[in-house]
């Protein structure tokens, strides 16, 4: 089986277009390693099956057509949701504004999400809906810091949650939904993905990637044949060949097996000294 890996569903970046015709020409399935709650609707639009490695730990499965209807989200008992004249959504609680609501891009009724504010007027927490319309995850604010992400399976039961520290994430839980018992613990995102893409693909699947960032971390661990297709320039502004590239082209990172490049890229990297027995040459 194909695979192409993607940090994130972008269909408006400029790389795209390039992934989804290979994708379509190999019939492959797209994976993406981003919390997206809107990911059932961005599959549809572009037309390609795809699944996102969060989703996979949670159990997540999107149902095409279906959306939560704006006065349907979750609020405090005998709270209020009302609709501004200017378009903006209040959650009052006796009477005072305790939240805003916020809809999907271009719908009038689709709830995307609730953003609920302290008295002083500092966020709260917000509750994330998937395009589908079910709980997708709760995010926990102190001091306007993002504290925690709990990210919830198709019965709102909390299966997944990211911790953070000063911005960045710094443990992760997988949990048994009804008892809250930890099952699984990781100290980075990449970890937690790389574990989760490890128990997806097989030796049989082909997974390509495009850049050299998290989605050539995750795949530490996997037993698919990996390729990467270049979509950088093979030197830095510097002129020197790229870090990671270097690393895969020396099997320094031995979990790449194949890099795809334009002849120009091949002449340069051969001209640096690289060893080229993993790349293969495509015409431009």
């Amino acid at each position: 089986m194909h695979y192409e890996l993607l940090n994130t569903l972008a269909p408006t970046a400029a790389i795209f277009p390039v992934v989804q015709a290979r994708a379509q020409a190999v019939h492959a399935t797209l994976i993406t390693l981003a919390a997206t709650p809107n990911y059932g609707g961005l599959l549809q639009q572009v037309g390609l099956p795809g699944v996102n490695l969060l989703d996979r730990a949670t159990g997540r499965e999107y149902h095409a057509d279906q959306y939560r209807f704006f006065n349907r989200v979750r609020v405090p008992s005998l709270a209020k949701i009302d609709m501004n004249e200017n378009g903006s959504i209040s959650v009052l609680h006796q009477g005072a504004d305790i939240g805003r609501e916020y809809l999907f891009p271009n719908t009038r009724r689709a709830a995307q999400d609730v953003r609920f504010t302290n008295p002083d007027g500092s966020l709260d927490y917000i509750e994330e809906y998937a395009s589908d319309g079910s709980v997708f995850s709760n995010l926990f604010y102190t001091k306007g810091d993002m504290q925690e992400m709990a990210f919830f399976n198709a019965d709102e039961q909390v299966v997944v949650r990211y911790f953070l520290y000063q911005g960045a994430v710094n443990l992760i839980t997988l949990e048994e939904p009804q008892t809250h018992a930890v099952t699984a613990r990781y100290d980075t995102l990449n970890a937690f993905l790389a574990a989760q893409l490890a128990a997806l693909v097989t030796p049989q699947d082909t997974v390509t990637i495009n850049y050299l960032g998290i989605e050539l971390s995750v795949l530490v661990g996997s037993q698919s044949h990996n390729r990467l297709v270049l979509s950088e320039p093979p030197l830095t502004d510097d002129g020197a060949v790229r870090g990671n590239l270097a690393a895969v082209l020396t099997d320094t990172i031995d979990y790449v097996q194949e890099v795809v490049m334009s002849p120009a890229a091949a002449a340069t990297l051969k001209n640096a000294g690289m060893p080229m027995t993993k790349v293969t040459v495509h015409a431009e």
